[in-house]
C-alpha cells in the first residue's frame, strides 16, 4: 500500500511538473501569479509544484521588513523563484546564477520581466 501511494504521489507530481512547465501559455497563472517553468524531481521545484513559490513563508517575511524596495539582488538566483516573487515590489532586479542549465531555466521564467537583469556568473568576495 505504501508503495502503491508514493507511486501515486510521484505520477500526479510529474504530472503536475510537466504541465506547469507547458504553461507558458498562462493556465499555471490561474493557480499562481506568474508562469513559471521547473525542474522535474528537484527540492525547490517541488516546493513551488505545492506551495507556489520556495520558501514562501520567508520571502513573505523580508517582504514586511524591507521599506525601501528600489533595487533587489538575487545571489544565486536557481531558477529565479526569489526574483519572481519580488518582481512586482522592485524596480530593478539582478540576478546571477552561475550554473549553465539552470541559468538558461532563469532565462526562460524571467524572459517576461523587463525590470529583472540575469548574469551567467556569481558573486563572491573571495578574489581568484
Amino acid at each position: 500500500m505504501k508503495q502503491r501511494l508514493k507511486n501515486f504521489y510521484l505520477t500526479i507530481l510529474e504530472i503536475f511538473t510537466r504541465a506547469n512547465f507547458n504553461f507558458k501559455s498562462g493556465k499555471f497563472s490561474q493557480f499562481y501569479d506568474f508562469n513559471l517553468g521547473i525542474f522535474h524531481n528537484d527540492t525547490v521545484s517541488t516546493e513551488i509544484s505545492i506551495n507556489g513559490y520556495f520558501e514562501k513563508e520567508q520571502l513573505q517575511i523580508i517582504d514586511k521588513i524591507i521599506k525601501k524596495k528600489n533595487n533587489f539582488i538575487d545571489i544565486g538566483a536557481n531558477i529565479g523563484n526569489h526574483s519572481l516573487f519580488f518582481r512586482n515590489k522592485f524596480k530593478k532586479i539582478y540576478s546571477f546564477e552561475p550554473h549553465p542549465k539552470i541559468y538558461n531555466m532563469l532565462k526562460f521564467n524571467t524572459e517576461d520581466y523587463k525590470n529583472i537583469e540575469i548574469f551567467p556568473f556569481g558573486i563572491s568576495n573571495i578574489i581568484q
